[in-house]
């Protein structure tokens, strides 16, 4: 690469300071060359990070003055209920091999989800075709995705969000989740993650994030913060869950639930504690006593240390379950969350987007075809090449209509996920109110910030609850941050674990 004079300068000068931040950090190296460090875009204007928190990348300054704007009111989630839940479902993908990295394992699990849930009406999978639409297919899925979004206006207006009695949904619901396990078995002062993905996406794209995350920890060695599990979630219609549970998913996803799935994870169904080897947990995750449930909601984990981390939708949700039992999390890892002001007007883009999605196509004659055809697009050719990987391997699976393959999620359920605006509006509403306690670390897109409303509102966002609250933009990166830049990501987590958890940072360990 041929530089100028001042672009040379200004690139050792970079480079100079990054060593001098991170002089523990380890990058990857010769094997893990697929997953080498993508050259940074140009930062965004006048934002420097000035918070002295080691990352060399720009932040968003504290607002002058308060983002004062009109409250709204908010709902109070459903309560959690047991019902009787039949036999488990079988995993719908084949089995993976085990070892994920040199040190931890990985095995794939299922649990009931939340019950009860808003209730909606059955929406069938519309067949799937391995070419293009044709003008009065796209005409037909364009109106019904408007049909979709009409459905959720009132509720902007505070209209029939809320269930009457006994009108809740009562289908059985599952979901799937990965586990990735130390093979040593929990360690002194570790900490369990548990992350959440963006719409349209599935538990697998956090991987490249994995490998290079679980990289660094053990190339830093016993200094390092130890990260004993991580747990990735796929959501109702999404991933492997959307398979399991085709046929009983409906025309309304609120957003509420979401975050109750994940609240149904952490009190009822996630083990009390890392086992000392990772084969100890059955694939059809054990209930928890009943007594314990309550424990948690009081308490929290005696044995435990969680810290969510949620992208898009993922950190709009893992928010909305910290705010309702924040004894459960020590703090949030949010990567661009889907949570905006009240005086934000989202409707042009979320309609946009509920559309889009509606007529993306959603089949293709082979994997091999479909690598080929994402990989021209501008959408899919902006993503780390082992982004795409992933995408290939886990968003599809085989179609038996068709003899190629198709998308796992209904492109009708995505645009269900993003008709739903009224929990991003609340979580923002009730965000101040969030412990102080649970540390916030904000990852936020460096190039666009359309998704989080533009740059008053996203800066209003992450300043809402200014205690114990940090912020970064990954200068290379939309929204699609663990898609486009899921090594720059993985190293702005270690950071911060490494400086809230590692063995110099001064936390308290839990046994």
């Amino acid at each position: 690469m041929n530089l100028t004079r001042t672009q040379a300068t200004a690139h050792f000068r970079r480079s100079l300071r990054r060593s001098l931040l991170l002089p523990r950090l380890h990058l990857a190296s010769a094997p893990n060359a697929r997953l080498k460090m993508s050259t940074p875009r140009s930062p965004p204007r006048n934002n420097t990070n000035a918070e002295g928190d080691g990352s060399c990348y720009p932040s968003y300054a504290r607002p002058e003055a308060p983002f004062n704007i009109p409250p709204i009111l908010t709902r109070n989630l459903l309560p959690l209920l047991t019902k009787n839940t039949p036999v488990a479902p079988n995993l719908p993908s084949p089995p993976r091999p085990e070892a994920f990295t040199s040190t931890h394992t990985l095995t794939t699990h299922v649990f009931p989800a939340a019950f009860p849930r808003h209730p909606s009406s059955p929406l069938p999978r519309a067949p799937t075709a391995t070419g293009r639409l044709d003008q009065e297919q796209r005409e037909r899925l364009l109106r019904n995705a408007r049909d979709i979004v009409d459905l959720r206006r009132p509720c902007y207006k505070g209209e029939g969000c809320v269930p009457a009695p006994g009108n809740e949904g009562d289908t059985d619901l599952w979901l799937v989740i990965n586990r990735y396990a130390r093979d040593e078995g929990p360690r002194r002062g570790g900490v369990t993650l548990l992350a959440f993905h963006a719409n349209g996406f599935h538990k697998e794209t956090w991987e490249p994030t994995f490998t290079q995350l679980l990289d660094l920890e053990a190339r830093n060695g016993n200094e390092s913060a130890k990260i004993d599990e991580i747990w990735s979630l796929d959501y109702v219609n999404q991933g492997d869950s959307a398979l399991i549970n085709e046929g009983k998913l409906g025309d309304i996803f609120d957003w509420a639930d979401n975050a109750r799935d994940i609240l149904n994870l952490l009190l009822n169904y996630l083990p009390s504690c890392p086992p000392p080897s990772s084969s100890h947990i059955p694939v059809s995750l054990d209930r928890v006593p009943v007594g314990e449930a309550e424990q948690r909601k009081v308490r929290g984990f005696d044995k435990r240390t969680i810290v969510g981390i949620g992208h898009s939708i993922g950190g709009c949700s893992v928010t909305r379950a910290a705010l309702q039992c924040p004894q459960l999390f020590d703090s949030l890892i949010l990567v661009d969350p889907v949570i905006t002001p009240t005086s934000a007007d989202s409707s042009p883009h979320t309609n946009s987007l509920a559309t889009k999605a509606a007529i993306r196509r959603s089949a293709w004659p082979s994997r091999e075809e479909a690598r080929d055809l994402l990989s021209r697009s501008p959408f899919f050719g902006a993503w780390h090449p082992s982004a795409l990987d992933k995408y290939i391997e886990h968003a599809l699976c085989p179609d038996p209509a068709t003899g190629g393959v198709r998308l796992k999620m209904d492109p009708m359920q995505e645009t269900v996920v993003f008709a739903d605006r009224v929990v991003p509006r609340e979580v923002w509403e009730l965000l101040p109110t969030l412990d102080p306690r649970i540390e916030l670390r904000w990852i936020m897109a460096g190039t666009e910030n359309v998704t989080t409303s533009g740059d008053a509102n996203t800066q209003s966002t992450v300043w809402r609850r200014p205690q114990n609250s940090s912020n970064v933009r990954i200068p290379s990166a939309g929204h699609l941050i663990a898609q486009e830049a899921p090594i720059e990501l993985a190293e702005e987590i270690f950071r911060f674990l490494q400086r809230k958890y590692g063995s110099t940072s001064g936390g308290v360990s839990k046994l």
